[in-house]
């Protein structure tokens, strides 16, 4: 992996944010709604009672309850019932999963055209992760007419409330002049906005925009820094690009850089860049002796036990 070869991987990293990237586990198209954890006081037995009753965020709350086995595993199977009646009840909420399910072909046939209309009702329902979701089927033209302008027009009302995932996708859209005018002033305040809220994926393409010099002074510095941070929430992307540059580096130091990045990346990516993770690790690793891979190994599991101990966020539900 040569110098010459990174400005395009670090384009890659712009297409790969908020799009219809899958070279990565954490997409933001692919992530599935967080669903809200009940509060500690609603015990799934309380919660049924109210459910049974009508309440539509008490069924949104034992679905929650159920898909996480806290009603007891033979409650499993009942979570998408209660998704399915909150939703057709007006649970912005609960459309959201539904329509996520759907469109991942869980619990029912695949149906990108039904996620879509449960999508929008999420959307028009003020819901801002209906918005995104709804957003992104516009913008690929999944169970709906492609529509990159109205993809806009939904990242922006997301946005607005304050969904950074939205905000990082709508830079995405303003930096390739998809839906919109090409602008990439415009992307880096949307991606600073969406970094503001911790977003990683905007804080690994603020990385690659300073990396490219494109629209941020040149700063291989800077880009670096901004990779770490999203590399320290979790993004694979990020850490494929720190594993890359530090492969491009000469000396025993950067080859312990780059198989420890590379190492932690082949966890978080996938499709090429999974491919691509792997052989800088194995690689890397060549070049290493048997101390500096203890080193390298010592490193990564301490990098996997502080995020444990960190409580890493993690899907309530995976519709």
């Amino acid at each position: 992996m040569t110098r010459a070869s990174l400005p395009n991987l670090m384009l890659a990293a712009i297409l790969g944010s908020g799009l219809s990237s899958t070279n990565c586990v954490a997409q933001s198209e692919d992530a599935p709604p967080v669903a809200e954890r009940p509060a500690q006081a609603d015990s799934p037995k309380t919660l049924r009672e109210r459910a049974e009753s009508g309440d539509l965020d008490a069924m949104y709350r034992l679905a929650v309850a159920c898909a996480q086995g806290r009603a007891g595993e033979s409650a499993r199977a009942e979570a998408i019932v209660w998704y399915r009646r909150a939703a057709e009840g007006g649970h912005a909420p609960s459309m959201v999963v539904v329509g996520s399910r759907l469109a991942r072909g869980a619990d029912w046939k695949k149906d990108e055209v039904e996620a879509a209309k449960w999508y929008r009702k999420a959307a028009e329902a003020g819901d801002a992760t209906g918005m995104f979701m709804f957003a992104g089927a516009c913008a690929r033209g999944a169970g709906v007419a492609k529509d990159e302008a109205e993809a806009v027009r939904w990242y922006e009302r997301a946005g607005k409330l304050g969904d950074a995932r939205s905000l990082t996708s709508l830079g995405s859209m303003h930096a390739l002049g998809r839906g919109t005018a090409p602008d990439v002033a415009k992307a880096i305040e949307c991606y600073r906005a969406a970094a503001d809220l911790g977003d990683a994926r905007a804080m690994s393409n603020l990385g690659a925009l300073a990396l490219e010099g494109r629209g941020l002074p040149k700063d291989e510095v800077v880009a670096m820094g901004w990779f770490v941070k999203a590399a320290e929430r979790g993004d694979g992307d990020a850490m494929h690009r720190l594993a890359v540059i530090h492969a491009s580096r000469d000396g025993g130091v950067s080859a312990r850089d780059a198989c420890f990045w590379a190492t932690l990346a082949t966890v978080r990516c996938r499709g090429k860049m999974l491919e691509e993770a792997t052989v800088l690790r194995d690689a890397s690793r060549a070049k290493l002796d048997e101390a500096a891979r203890r080193e390298v190994d010592d490193r990564v599991a301490a990098w996997n036990a502080a995020r444990a101990r960190g409580g890493a966020t993690t899907e309530a539900e995976a519709p």
